[in-house]
């Protein structure tokens, strides 16, 4: 018999949660995952399932009740963007049942059901069984299909910028997604860009480009990558919730900016709550940057590929991301 410090590695190498088939494959036998259970290592979640007690609340409460997490729970399990949803997502298979033990504690399906702070949302796999090799989440390309179909169009594309972004999606998986779509969703693919580090510059780049503005992401500049530079001069950066947390990221910050302005771009700096709470003062601060023509200053040094002067944004991305922007959350601004 192995000991339990082994067994309660295994587990964690996959996640923190894991069947008795999975755990007999890695040679553990009977006898030595009952030892662990009663010895606290192991917690059995529900029939041949098992967690560490150290497990994350939202994977044991996913398959306590039958299914496994699934659209902005299951992004968030990979660090991806989720926007501001802090509801627990299932997902069951099709014709799947709810296990007794989930029912019991959350009185599903009661619609007021909740686990920890948030909601229990309900999603259905399309296909005939997840391809995840976690067995406790749905695979990629089934979690972003059901945040398409059940989130806003900006939030969606943001999640799907991120999975991009952190390599979890190829671009031929990105074409199986957005096929397996609904037809008026199918579109958005031209509109992913998985250059962009946070659901921020999505949310930004998409409203740009519904205004007419040309915008690219992730430019290098000198030594800088800046998140998206407007035009050939108009640089904007978003900061996340760490921002400022320490004196030195605060001045390396500071001379960064220094050093983009030097060269002649306006930098406009805009931080989390900005963008998600108090997006009609980030409209006003933008447009009135355009309105003085700060996106067509000369510069010092113009990025490879970038032109100076006034260049429309192609007519069918700004029909593209005005239909999107129609679909999104009350904190964006409807499409002018």
């Amino acid at each position: 018999m192995r000991g339990f410090d082994a067994v309660a590695a295994l587990v964690i190498r996959l996640g923190g949660i894991a069947t008795r088939q999975q755990l007999r494959e890695a040679g553990e036998s009977p006898n030595s995952i009952a030892c662990a259970i009663r010895a606290g290592v192991l917690i059995r979640v529900r029939r041949a399932w098992f967690a560490v007690p150290s497990a994350e609340p939202d994977r044991v409460d996913a398959v306590k009740l039958g299914g496994r997490l699934g659209a902005f729970s299951a992004a968030g399990s990979h660090a991806m963007w989720r926007g501001m949803d802090q509801d627990l997502h299932v997902s069951w298979n099709p014709h799947g049942n709810v296990a007794k033990p989930g029912r019991t504690q959350f009185g599903f399906p009661d619609a007021d059901s909740t686990a920890g702070s948030g909601r229990i949302v309900s999603h259905w796999n399309e296909g005939e069984a997840s391809d995840s090799p976690d067995l406790w989440r749905e695979s990629v390309v089934q979690f972003l299909s059901q945040i398409f179909l059940y989130s806003d169009t900006v939030t969606a594309i943001a999640s799907c910028d991120s999975a991009v972004n952190k390599g979890l999606l190829s671009a031929a998986e990105l074409h199986i997604l957005f096929a397996h779509l609904p037809y008026r969703l199918s579109a958005y693919e031209h509109l992913v860009d998985g250059r962009a580090d946070s659901g921020l510059e999505t949310i930004l780049r998409l409203w740009l480009r519904s205004i007419g503005l040309q915008v690219r992401t992730q430019v290098k500049i000198g030594r800088h990558y800046v998140d998206l530079l407007v035009g050939s001069s108009l640089i904007i950066e978003t900061d996340g919730g760490d921002y400022h947390s320490d004196d030195a990221r605060f001045n390396s910050d500071r001379i960064r900016t220094a050093e983009l302005q030097a060269l002649g771009y306006t930098v406009v700096r805009l931080s989390y709550r900005m963008v998600m709470f108090k997006f009609g003062l980030v409209e006003r601060v933008i447009r009135e940057q355009l309105a003085r023509g700060r996106h067509l200053d000369p510069v010092a040094q113009c990025p490879k590929g970038v032109r100076q002067g006034p260049y429309p944004q192609p007519a069918r991305f700004c029909a593209l991301t005005r239909c999107a922007l129609a679909l999104s959350p009350p904190c964006l601004p409807a499409p002018s």
